[in-house]
């Protein structure tokens, strides 16, 4: 993760320095209307979104004020990309959050440090934007949990799919064939599932293999390499850092542990 520019308590519309290169990641702190590649999302309460390169965006106020925000513009690594997935965050679709104050903190603390050193290079600010997603992932939960109490549309076809994700772990799960299957876009899928559970599509399909890999870790003598084989992983390595990232330890550390 490189960190390029940041901006903190933006009033109107937020201009990116690199909008064809490079993520921006945006906190609206206020109700706002955006058109993202011709597809409109009415945001009535605070919310993020991350912007990917050349993403054609327009952001209308829905109040008579203008617009309350904080962005960063940042380029990403495909573990980057993936760990943003796994919060909730996909690229170019806006999600709602309960609550602004800690992320919009950060993002001022941040760009305090940054006038302070004339710098954006440095461990502080990963570290800090790794928190500041961590706490989108939090008040994306806090919404979750605050929409399960009300009808969530198609929840018994959630359930069922959730079932059918921890019984068939090693299956090659889409997002796209699952939203077909339902009958709905693959961008309300996401926010559905979201909001049934609490947790994003993408970690419950990396947690159920995570499960299963670690049954076989503890029940069979099996090789590391075939049991991401057998997990549905094409490399070993790729499984090793999952597992590592997930669980805290290598395979081979936790089968020791048993």
């Amino acid at each position: 993760m490189e960190i390029v520019n940041i901006i903190s308590g933006c009033t109107g519309i937020p201009q990116p320095l690199y909008p064809d290169s490079h993520y921006t990641f945006i906190l609206f702190r206020s109700p706002v209307i955006i058109t993202l590649d011709g597809s409109e999302f009415r945001m009535t309460k605070s919310s993020a979104v991350l912007i990917s390169p050349g993403t054609k965006w327009l952001l209308r106020s829905m109040r008579k004020s203008s617009p309350k925000s904080d962005f960063v513009e940042l380029l990403l690594t495909p573990s980057d990309k993936q760990e943003l997935l796994s919060v909730g965050l996909s690229p170019d679709t806006p999600i709602e959050i309960c609550g602004d104050f800690v992320i919009s903190s950060l993002i001022g603390c941040m760009r305090l440090h940054a006038v302070r050193i004339d710098s954006l290079n440095g461990d502080f600010f990963t570290m800090t934007m790794n928190a500041v997603f961590e706490a989108v992932r939090t008040e994306v939960s806090a919404c979750g949990q605050a929409h399960r109490k009300r009808r969530i549309a198609h929840l018994s076809d959630l359930k069922r799919l959730r079932e059918n994700i921890y019984e068939n772990p090693v299956r090659q799960w889409s997002a796209s064939e699952c939203a077909d299957e339902i009958g709905i876009s693959r961008e309300y899928f996401h926010r559905l599932y979201l909001a049934a559970f609490g947790v994003t599509f993408l970690h419950d399909t990396i947690e159920s293999r995570l499960m299963y890999a670690s049954e076989l870790l503890e029940t069979t003598n099996l090789s590391i390499s075939a049991i991401a084989e057998k997990c549905g992983y094409d490399s070993d390595s790729y499984f090793m850092r999952q597992f590592k990232k997930h669980r805290g330890c290598t395979p081979t550390e936790f089968r020791a542990s048993k």
